[in-house]
C-alpha cells in the first residue's frame, strides 16, 4: 500500500475500525447481549507549559509501533500441524471461528469488504502474540488487525504496520474469558489473492514474579532489554541493575507493545529506597538518563500512573548505558530559579534569570545563592547587558500598559530605555554596541535595531518568531525558530541548521570564541548540542540534563569580566518539586572561551552643561570615564549650538553662542580601541537687559552693559561687530519700543548704513 503520509494512515485505520466496529452485533456468541464496559478513559494528554512539547494522542502511539518492530523479538515459529483453515462464513462475531490458542489460520479476504472474525479462550495473564503474515508471503493484501475485549465490543488494540505493511498485536489478558479478532484489508479490498497467515501465539515476559520491592528485584544488566506486564494493574515491577562508577544511564520504556498506559519509572539509589531520578509524562518513549557516580546495585520500580483493571500493560524495559558528552556530567549550581526563560551572565560573572511565572529577574550570585533582582518586569522576557555594562530587558510596564525596554544601571533604579514598543521577546547586543530587540507591531516578526542610546536605527523582517538572538564572532545576527538556525545576511534570513526530523527545537545558544555554536535542546531527554564553526554537527548530545529541559545557555565571566570556559544553562525539571535550575557543564569539554557578545564601550563621564548665554563666551570639556588614553571626539547626531565648536582632540566645546535655544546632539568618543556615546544637551538663553541701559550706552555713557551684552546686541542687530545706534534701534523695536522697521518712514541715512 503506498501512502502519501501519516495522515493518510491514520485516516484509513480509523476507517477501517470503524467498519470492525459497524458490522459487530450486539449479541455475543448466543449469550446474553452485553452493553460495552465503560473504560477508564486515558489521562489527559498534558501539554510542556512552554509548548515546546507534548504527549502524542493514542492514535499517533499505535501508528508509532513499527518504530518498536525491532526491538520486540519475532514470534515463534509454528508447526504446520497447527495450521488450520479459516471456514466461511465468518464475517460477523457470531460467525466467528473458534481456534485454540497456539493455532495458526491461513485465510482468504474475498471478496472486497470482506472481513474475517476469530474467537479464542484465553485466561489472564497470558501474553496473546497476533502475528500476520500476508506480504512476507507473497499475497497482495494490506492487512490490519483489531483485538476485542470479551464483551465483543470494545476495541482492545489495532494495528496496521509492524513488519513492513503485515500486522502484529501483543497484548497482556487482563482476565479469563473469551476474546475476538478481526482482520481485513486497510483498504476494503479484497479477492483469492489477498491472502494470509494469522498466528495465535504466546508472548513470553522476562519478569519473573514477585518483584514487587527492592529486596524481591529481578536482576538485570546494562544492555538488556526485558519484557513484563503489570499484573494486576496495582502492580510495582522491580528490577536491579550493577552500574559501572562514571556511568551515564538510560532507562527506556516502550509502553505500548499491547495497550496504552502511562508508566511512572524510578531510578533508586543502592539503598533501594532513595529515588534519584523520575520519569513520569514529558518524554517518547519514556526515558531516564541518570550520571551515575559511583560503582553499585541500583533499582528501577515501574507502576501504572492510572490503574485500569481491563488491562494488564505489557512494556519493555531496556537498560543501557550512554557514551557521554564532552559537556558531561553537568552540575546543579542553583535551584530555585521557579520557571526559568532566558538567561545571561553579568559583568562580574553573576546569572540573571528571567523567571516567566513571577514576571521577574532572579540573580544567582557566583556563589550560588539566588536572589530576586527586579520584579514586575513583564512576561516573555529578554535579556541584555548593553555597552555601558547595564543589564536591559524587555518587558512590560503596567503602569503605561505598554511594552518596554528596561535599563537598570549599575547602582540606580531601573529607568525606561526605550518606551511605548509593541511587544517583549528575545534582546540582544551587537558588536558596535547597537541594541537589537523583537519587533512585532506594524511589521511582525522582525527585529528592530536602535543604537547604544536607545535611538531607533532600522526594521529587518524576520520568517518566523524567534526565541533567541545572538551574534557570532563574524557579527553576524543568528536567531532560532523550533527546529531551526536563522543567520541574518544583510536583511535576509539564511537557514543555517535545520533538524529534517523536526524532533529536536532549539532555543538558546551560545558562541565560544572560536565559532562552535553550542544548542539547548529541550525535548526531553534534554541535552545541549555542538555545532561546528561550519554550522556542522559535532556532538548530539554534547551534554545530558535527563529530566531537565533546558531553555537558556550563555558562557560565563570571571570577576574581571573576562570571558570564561564555563558554560551554564538554565532548565525546567518537570520531576522536581522546585524545578527551575541552574547547571554548568563540565568545563574540561568545553573547546574555548565564550565569545563576548556585544561591546564594552567607553562611559561618558559628563552627564550635564552648563547654560550659555548669547554673546558671552562659553567652554566646557567633555571627559571620559577611566584612562582611555587619548581620544577623539565628534558630533553622530543632532546639532551643536550656533557659535560652540568641538575640539576633536581635547572634548573642549567652545565659542560665542549666536542664537538661543535648546540643542540636543549625539557626542561619540574614540580611544584605546574602544568607543563611547553620550547624548547631552546645552541649554542658550537671551541675557537680561535694560532698555535704559541700552540706550544710555550708545549715547556714550559707560559702564552700563558689559562687552559680553554689546556682542549679544550686535548679534540681534546688524552684526557688523561693533555696537552701534543700529544694535540698539533692532533690540528697541524687538521689545516693541518703536515700530517695526517696515513701517518707520523716518529711517535715516545713517541707520541705513549701519545695516548694509
Amino acid at each position: 500500500m503506498h501512502r502519501s503520509g501519516p495522515l493518510l494512515t491514520c485516516t484509513m485505520l480509523l476507517a477501517v475500525t470503524a467498519v470492525l466496529l459497524a458490522i459487530t452485533p450486539s449479541v455475543a456468541l448466543g449469550q446474553d447481549w452485553v452493553p460495552t464496559k465503560k473504560r477508564a478513559e486515558p489521562p489527559a494528554l498534558v501539554p510542556s507549559i512552554r509548548g515546546i512539547g507534548s504527549r502524542s494522542t493514542i492514535t499517533d502511539l499505535r501508528e508509532r509501533r513499527g518504530r518498536v518492530a525491532e526491538l520486540v523479538p519475532p514470534p515463534v515459529a509454528y508447526s504446520p500441524a497447527d495450521i488450520v483453515p479459516e471456514v466461511e462464513p465468518n464475517d460477523t462475531v457470531p460467525e466467528g471461528n473458534l481456534v485454540f490458542f497456539g493455532d495458526t489460520v491461513d485465510g482468504v479476504i474475498d471478496p472486497a469488504g470482506d472481513v474475517d472474525y476469530f474467537a479464542v479462550e484465553l485466561t489472564a495473564g497470558t501474553v496473546l502474540d497476533l502475528d500476520v503474515d500476508a506480504v512476507v508471503l507473497g499475497s497482495v493484501m494490506d492487512p490490519v488487525i483489531a483485538l476485542f475485549d470479551i464483551d465483543t465490543v470494545t476495541i482492545l488494540d489495532v494495528n496496521d504496520d509492524w513488519d513492513g505493511l503485515d500486522s502484529r498485536i501483543v497484548y497482556s489478558i487482563p482476565v479469563d474469558g473469551l476474546y475476538f479478532v478481526g482482520i481485513t484489508d486497510l483498504g476494503l479490498n479484497g479477492g483469492p489473492a489477498y491472502t494470509y497467515r494469522l498466528k495465535f501465539g504466546e508472548f513470553v515476559v522476562d519478569e519473573v514474579e514477585p518483584n514487587n520491592s527492592a529486596g524481591e528485584a529481578n536482576l538485570i544488566a546494562l544492555g538488556d532489554t526485558v519484557f513484563a506486564t503489570l499484573t494486576p494493574e496495582t502492580d510495582v515491577d522491580f528490577f536491579a541493575v550493577d552500574v559501572p562508577d562514571t556511568t551515564l544511564i538510560a532507562l527506556i520504556l516502550q509502553e505500548n507493545l499491547g495497550t496504552w498506559f502511562d508508566a511512572l519509572v524510578v531510578l533508586y539509589d543502592v539503598d533501594g529506597t532513595t529515588p534519584l531520578a523520575t520519569d513520569t509524562l514529558w518524554s517518547w518513549p519514556p526515558t531516564l538518563e541518570y550520571f551515575v557516580v559511583a560503582a553499585g546495585r541500583y533499582f528501577v520500580s515501574v507502576t501504572d500512573l492510572y490503574p485500569d483493571s481491563l488491562r494488564s500493560p505489557l512494556y519493555a524495559l531496556v537498560a543501557d548505558s550512554l557514551a557521554r558528552g564532552p559537556g558531561d556530567p553537568t552540575t546543579v549550581v542553583a535551584m530555585g530559579l521557579s520557571c526559568p526563560n532566558r538567561m545571561l551572565v553579568g559583568t562580574q560573572g553573576e546569572v540573571y534569570v528571567a523567571d516567566e511565572c513571577g514576571g521577574r529577574i532572579l540573580e544567582v550570585a557566583p556563589d550560588g545563592t539566588v536572589t530576586e533582582f527586579a520584579q514586575n518586569v513583564g512576561w516573555d522576557l529578554g535579556l541584555a547587558i548593553d555597552g555601558f555594562g547595564d543589564l536591559l530587558a524587555s518587558g512590560y510596564d503596567s503602569q503605561h500598559g505598554t511594552s518596554v525596554i528596561w535599563r537598570f544601571p549599575a547602582g540606580g533604579t531601573r529607568e525606561i530605555f526605550v518606551d511605548d514598543r509593541s511587544t517583549a521577546g528575545p534582546l540582544t547586543v551587537g558588536p558596535d554596541g547597537d541594541i537589537w530587540a523583537f519587533e512585532c507591531g506594524q511589521r511582525c516578526p522582525a527585529v528592530q535595531r536602535y543604537d547604544p542610546l536607545g535611538n531607533p536605527k532600522e526594521v529587518i523582517d524576520l520568517v518566523d518568531w524567534p526565541w533567541m538572538f545572538g551574534f557570532s564572532p563574524a557579527g553576524e545576527l543568528h536567531y532560532t525558530v523550533g527546529s531551526t538556525v536563522y543567520k541574518l545576511a544583510g536583511t535576509e534570513s539564511e537557514v543555517v541548521i535545520r533538524d529534517t526530523t523536526y524532533s529536536t527545537w532549539f532555543l538558546g545558544f551560545a558562541f565560544d570564541n572560536e565559532g562552535n555554536l553550542y544548542l539547548a535542546s529541550p525535548p526531553y531527554p534534554g541535552r545541549i548540542l555542538m555545532y561546528g564553526s561550519s554550522y556542522q554537527l559535532v556532538h548530539d548530545p554534547f551534554a545530558r540534563f535527563g529530566t531537565a529541559e533546558p531553555l537558556g545557555i550563555a558562557f560565563g565571566r570571571d570577576g574581571s569580566g573576562e570571558m570564561t570556559s564555563r558554560l551554564f544553562a538554565v532548565a525546567y525539571d518537570y520531576a522536581e518539586p522546585d524545578p527551575g535550575l541552574l547547571f554548568e557543564l563540565n568545563p574540561d569539554g568545553i573547546v574555548a572561551p565564550g565569545f563576548r557578545v556585544g561591546t564594552d564601550l567607553l562611559r561618558v563621564a559628563t552627564t550635564e552643561l552648563d547654560t550659555a548665554t548669547v554673546g558671552a563666551p562659553y567652554e566646557a570639556t567633555v571627559t571620559v570615564e577611566g584612562s582611555p588614553g587619548s581620544v577623539t571626539w565628534s558630533v553622530t547626531g543632532g546639532s551643536l549650538p550656533p557659535g560652540i565648536d568641538l575640539d576633536a582632540a581635547t572634548g573642549v566645546l567652545s565659542g560665542t553662542p549666536e542664537q538661543s535655544g535648546y540643542f540636543e546632539f549625539t557626542l561619540r568618543v574614540d580611544g584605546d580601541s574602544k568607543f563611547g556615546f553620550a547624548r547631552l544637551f546645552i541649554a542658550v538663553v537671551d541675557p537680561v537687559v535694560a532698555v535704559d541701559d541700552a540706550v544710555n550706552a550708545v549715547l556714550g555713557i559707560g559702564g552700563l552693559i558689559t562687552p559680553e551684552v554689546e556682542t549679544f546686541l550686535d548679534l540681534r542687530g546688524n552684526k557688523n561687530g561693533q555696537f552701534d545706534i543700529g544694535d540698539v534701534r533692532a533690540y528697541l523695536r524687538a521689545q516693541g519700543q518703536i515700530p517695526a522697521l517696515a513701517l518707520d518712514a523716518g529711517t535715516d541715512t545713517a541707520e541705513r548704513r549701519n545695516r548694509q
